[in-house]
């Protein structure tokens, strides 16, 4: 009599493993409240109209409807000011309309009147 061997099902080995998903804070620094905001998402938009994924509603502090765009590239993170009437400041330099500048944690940022700080953070996703 002979048996014939069987092998036992394949079942594949899977293995759970973090991603880190890249996030900046934006602080006020003389906003009510001390406002923070999580930008999460490649691309983030900043201003007072509500279509914006980061609504400031600061009366009297200069903010435009669409003030300016944060995008999440391969190099870090750029501020673009979006043709806002007040202005959107690095460290004190004003930004040109349009024109991608490289931002960093520590760096400041001023949208209008409103005086922000960056923190680059790593946050989980599992």
């Amino acid at each position: 009599m002979f048996w014939k061997k069987e092998e036992a099902p394949y079942e594949p080995i899977v293995q759970v493993q973090k991603k880190f998903v890249p996030a900046l804070y934006i602080c006020g620094m003389n906003t009510p409240e001390c406002t923070q905001l999580l930008i999460d998402k490649e691309t983030f938009t900043i201003g007072s109209g509500r279509d914006n994924d980061g609504v400031l509603e600061f009366p009297g502090l200069g903010l435009s409807r669409q003030h300016c765009r944060i995008e999440c590239g391969d190099d870090g993170y750029t501020l673009t000011d979006l043709k806002s009437t007040n202005g959107t400041y690095v460290n004190g330099k004003r930004l040109l309309p349009g024109v991608e500048t490289s931002i960093k944690s520590g760096d400041q940022i001023r949208l209008g009147m409103s005086v922000f700080t960056v923190e680059e953070i790593i946050q989980e996703d599992i």
